[in-house]
């Protein structure tokens, strides 16, 4: 049983298929950007959070790193202070030692002037 078309009613039909694909494929694209604006606006709504809770935490350590620069400068002075006031037993020792070695030196010229040597009396 064949079908006698004319080209009118062909062509007409052929446009109404194109006509509905367009439109499904329109649809379908329509629908894949709108998922896709959804997709994005979560992932900006979590970047913007992420910042923020960065930021909070940037601010923070700001303030932290402020106090330890704060607490190094003054720890600094502090060592400087101890070092002019105060005295290392290293100090101390090289000291007691220059003190002897011109004690002893004092005694060898007292030694040399009343005519007695190294280990002589």
């Amino acid at each position: 049983m064949p079908i006698d078309m004319d080209f009118g009613t062909l062509f007409l039909i052929g446009a109404t298929l194109l006509g509905a694909w367009w439109a499904m494929a329109k649809l379908m694209f329509n629908q894949f950007e709108k998922r896709q604006d959804e997709r994005f606006s979560g992932l900006q709504a979590s970047i913007t959070a992420q910042k923020t809770e960065l930021d909070g935490h940037l601010g923070r350590q700001d303030l932290i790193m402020g106090d330890i620069r704060r607490v190094e400068a003054e720890l600094a002075r502090h060592q400087v202070y101890a070092a002019n006031k105060y005295q290392t037993k290293d100090d101390a020792g090289h000291q007691f030692n220059q003190l002897i070695q011109e004690i002893r030196a004092l005694g060898t010229r007292i030694d040399a002037l009343h005519g007695r040597g190294a280990g002589q009396q």
